[in-house]
């Protein structure tokens, strides 16, 4: 098949403008591609920068409250700091007799129960005293409230309460046995 000079420049011009194209898109088509990755690669980092800024903002913010807590950690009013255990245990109980005392009721015995813990390992050491006291029911619902209430932060167990028959009619007295526990820290020395 035998093609004219004009047909054969037509079909060299043909193939050139399709080699043209097939090359142009050859390198058009990935610099597309790696240029829609770049674009989103630079909102990725437009959004970091973004979150980065916020937390910048915050930093005051964190640093007050930072603040906030060494302070509360050094005057810690949740737990008994003292020297010694000895002293928690005296600070406890002269603590839990005001409460006991100033509600009316009569104290009749507190004892302090040693637990046994791996006190040298913990930074917080768990003391209790145990009350035997008599009351009116009215005293004693002030009691518990005021010890479950207060600063440092106690806690009651084993609560027994028991009341005699003969006392019935008339307002009883209520006999009651409870555990204190608290919390102490051995007070930092300051050199």
């Amino acid at each position: 098949m035998n093609l004219s000079e004009k047909e054969q420049r037509y079909l060299a011009v043909g193939i050139l403008v399709t080699l043209l194209l097939l090359g142009a898109t050859a390198i058009i088509v990935p610099v597309q591609l790696i240029h829609a990755d770049y674009d989103a690669q630079i909102d990725i980092k437009k959004r970091q920068l973004h979150q980065y800024s916020k937390i910048l903002a915050e930093k005051k913010g964190l640093k007050r409250q930072l603040a906030q807590l060494k302070y509360e950690i050094t005057n810690n009013k949740t737990v008994f700091m003292s020297k010694n255990e000895s002293i928690a245990f005296a600070e406890l109980n002269d603590y839990v007799t005001h409460i006991v005392k100033k509600n009316r009721a009569t104290l009749l015995s507190i004892r302090t129960q040693s637990v046994k813990d791996d006190s040298e390992l913990k930074a917080y050491h768990k003391i209790t005293v145990v009350i035997e006291m008599k009351s009116k029911i009215v005293s004693l619902q002030k009691i518990l409230h005021q010890l479950e209430m207060s600063l440092p932060l106690l806690t009651i167990d084993n609560l027994k309460i028991s009341t005699q028959l003969s006392q019935a009619k008339k307002a009883p007295f209520l006999f009651v046995r409870l555990d204190v526990n608290a919390f102490w820290k051995m007070r930092e020395r300051k050199n």
